[in-house]
């Protein structure tokens, strides 16, 4: 009823267009064969609420023709350890700003996060057709997104999963939009 796109290694960069610099750890070739026609099924063949965390929203900003930040520590000197901590452990945290009327911000009914758990050196750098910022960290780093015409798609950076408790408006905001996708598939078949 509901579709969770998971985090993992890096996708290719030439799948927006880019030669992979030497900081890519490269996500298994047919796993990332299986995500991309995954999405492509899900995008347009279904009306399924989709929600992806970290790699997750990296592969949806990338089948809508966006593009990453390959490394942000290389692209930012000295933004990378806010958001993948090597010193930090298990993880780096920062705040997130959500956007004034955006769908992340109506989920958690706040304006800004104190603290999300930071896992990735890679970002957004242009945003895919029909998809919209929806947060930045404090640096102005892009930290979740959401698709524009679809009822729901969004995407977030950080690892909701390891702080259930910070975010559980986001997993009851995808289990209640599963629900309301089951009516309408039930009420179109019959």
């Amino acid at each position: 009823d509901g579709v969770l796109l998971i985090g993992g290694r890096d996708y290719n960069p030439q799948l927006y267009g880019e030669d992979p610099s030497a900081t890519i750890t490269p996500l298994d070739s047919e796993r990332e064969e299986f995500d991309l026609r995954f999405v492509k099924h899900l995008v347009n063949r279904t009306k399924l609420p989709i929600l992806g965390i970290c790699g997750g929203l990296q592969l949806l900003n990338i089948y809508f023709g966006g593009s990453l930040v390959q490394d942000i520590e290389t692209a930012y000197p000295g933004r990378g350890e806010e958001h993948r901590s090597e010193t930090k452990q298990p993880h780096a945290d920062h705040a997130v700003a959500l956007r004034a009327g955006g769908k992340l911000r109506k989920i958690y009914g706040l304006r800004r996060l104190p603290s999300v758990v930071s896992s990735h050196h890679q970002a957004i750098k242009t945003l895919g057709k029909d998809l919209q910022l929806e947060c930045s960290a404090d640096d102005g780093i892009a930290e979740g997104l959401s698709h524009s015409k679809r009822d729901y798609l969004v995407g977030v950076q950080w690892h909701p999963e390891q702080d259930y408790e910070a975010n559980k408006r986001l997993f009851r905001s995808l289990i209640k939009a599963a629900k309301v996708a089951r009516v309408k598939r039930q009420e179109a078949a019959s």
